[in-house]
C-alpha cells in the first residue's frame, strides 16, 4: 500500500512537471512564429523590390542590356526568388512544427 501510494505521487509530480514543460514549448513556439514572421516579412520587402527591378532591367524597360548585362540579371532574379521560396519553406514547415501536437490540450 505505501508503495503504491509514493508510486502515484512519483507519477502525479512528473505529471505536473510534464504539464510545466508542455506549455514552455508551447511558449517558445509562439515566440518562434512571432520571431520567424518578422523576420520574413523584413526580408521580404527587399527581396521583391531587388526581384522588380531586375525584371524591368531583363525587359528592357530602363534601355537595352548586353547578353552579359541580361545573364547577371537572370542571375539577380533567380537568387532573389530562390530566397523567397526557402522563406516561404522556411515558414511553412515551422507552421507545420507548431500544428504537430506541441500545443497545450
Amino acid at each position: 500500500m505505501r508503495r503504491e501510494c509514493v508510486s502515484n505521487q512519483l507519477l502525479e509530480n512528473q505529471s505536473v512537471r510534464l504539464a510545466a514543460t508542455d506549455r514552455q514549448l508551447a511558449d517558445l513556439l509562439a515566440q518562434l512564429d512571432q520571431i520567424s514572421s518578422a523576420l520574413a516579412h523584413d526580408l521580404r520587402g527587399p527581396l521583391q523590390s531587388v526581384s522588380g527591378y531586375a525584371y524591368l532591367l531583363a525587359t528592357g524597360k530602363a534601355g537595352p542590356l548586353s547578353d552579359e548585362q541580361g545573364q547577371f540579371v537572370r542571375h539577380i532574379q533567380t537568387g532573389a526568388q530562390g530566397i523567397l521560396k526557402a522563406i516561404a519553406n522556411y515558414q511553412e514547415r515551422l507552421g507545420a512544427l507548431g500544428r504537430s501536437g506541441t500545443q497545450p490540450r
